[in-house]
């Protein structure tokens, strides 16, 4: 074997045991172990991989080496049951060699000589990443991916044209160590890519969750400043409720009702405290309405509202956070564009499932593509991923979600399953 065929293989491996990893997010949860911890195994998986094949270029004791340290770094690297990390090395390995005998097989039949080693190995490797790709987005919605359905199609363009490339390269049959040497650079820019689109999806993430957290901060801050003044104002009360049971036993006293019934309608007038829309005693869902409400009250907005959700926790309150807020979000935005504006929220929770009930006044107005709606804001980049974020949430609880427009108002229905989260 030359140096430069011990360096394509080298640049291979590298490849292969990224795919390895990356099956096993399919099954199993990363701990948060040191980086330092984390390169050591990589490395140490590479090298033995390495050793293993140029040493004995036996591919049953290689496929063996692999199973075993592979499943030693499930453990180390991944949370999970023994079963769950036996079943992820076992995936691994085993669509590994379905697809290297599948484009064998493949290449078997398209060329009447044999097929060239390299490319059938480098052609199973990207089939398979575009198979985890697609198990990736359609079937794991517990790890959703926030990257848009183009970045998709731009990495699987990826893969397609390094797919041809290879093979254009795999039928030139001078400077073979040049053709080695390119084909080393394409497993790179397929790591890398694939590396690049990691990174870019979880800075995406950390910057969604920066700012539902930051509209958090702001909606608690709202809602202490509502439990202050409704404080202040119970305590005023108590104070003079001597004084108000004289005079309401007098207004009795005197059997006059009306004024007895006005002066009551006048104490609950004072406890009334402004901004305070919703008081379900759900302290996450108060803060939640109260500060979009509050938006749409400045709009000039009428609001009716229903509730019925316990006054404990009762999904996770970035979940609850990313779904109410979007969809009122998209509400306040479509209530811009009209005169009579009207906004009906209602909730309701029993037995672990969660109703959503939204209705809004719209101008009629809708975009959309490929079954998405479309912003209408003009900075498009930064705008329009509300109503996919509530689609990940609606996924990640198994529920439904419904859409219906006439020609003024919006209606949207949700259904979530919280009892087995």
């Amino acid at each position: 074997m030359s140096f430069v065929e011990l360096i394509f293989n080298a640049v291979f491996n590298i490849l292969y045991v990224y795919i390895f990893f990356r099956v096993a997010k399919l099954f199993l949860k990363k701990k948060e172990t040191p980086i330092f911890l984390q390169a050591v195994v990589y490395v140490s998986i590479w090298l033995i991989n390495c050793i293993v094949h140029f040493w004995f270029d036996n591919m049953y004791l290689t496929t063996i080496t692999v199973f075993f340290i592979l499943l030693i770094a499930n453990f180390i690297l991944y949370e999970g049951n023994v079963i769950s990390k036996v079943l992820s090395v076992i995936s691994a390995v085993a669509f590994g060699l379905l697809f290297e005998e599948f484009v064998w097989r493949l290449l078997s039949l398209l060329n009447d000589s044999s097929p060239n080693k390299v490319a059938g190995s480098l052609l199973s490797s990207f089939l398979y990443i575009v198979f985890i790709l697609m198990i990736e987005r359609y079937f794991c919605i517990k790890r959703t991916e926030y990257i848009s359905k183009s970045s998709y199609f731009n990495i699987i363009l990826i893969l397609t044209g390094s797919i041809v490339l290879v093979e254009v390269l795999a039928n030139v049959e001078e400077k073979y160590e040049w053709i080695l040497i390119g084909l080393s650079a394409i497993c790179l820019i397929i790591v890398s890519t694939f590396y690049l689109y990691d990174k870019v999806n979880e800075a995406y993430r950390e910057k969604l969750e920066s700012q539902v957290m930051q509209e958090r901060i702001l909606m608690h801050e709202n809602q202490l400043e509502l439990m202050k003044q409704s404080q202040e104002n119970i305590g005023s009360l108590w104070h003079d409720m001597k004084n108000h049971l004289l005079l309401l036993d007098t207004y009795l006293k005197d059997k006059d009702y009306e004024g007895a019934s006005k002066y009551i309608a006048n104490i609950e007038d004072y406890m009334h405290v402004p901004g305070q829309y919703v008081n379900s005693g759900n302290h996450e869902v108060d803060a939640i309405l109260n500060y979009r409400l509050g938006k749409a009250e400045k709009m000039g907005c009428r609001i009716v509202t229903k509730l019925k959700v316990p006054d404990c926790s009762f999904m996770l309150d970035f979940d609850l956070n990313m779904i109410l807020g979007n969809l009122l979000d998209n509400a306040l935005e479509a209530l811009e564009h009209v005169d009579d504006k009207y906004l009906s929220v209602e909730l309701t929770y029993k037995k672990g499932i969660l109703l959503i009930h939204i209705n809004n006044t719209f101008d009629g107005t809708i975009r959309h593509s490929g079954g998405e709606f479309l912003t209408r804001k003009k900075d498009r980049e930064n705008h329009g991923m509300g109503l996919r974020n509530v689609g990940y949430i609606v996924k990640k609880y198994n529920g439904e979600q419904n859409i219906q427009t006439s020609k003024s108002i919006f209606r949207i229905s949700i259904i979530l399953y919280l009892k087995n989260q």
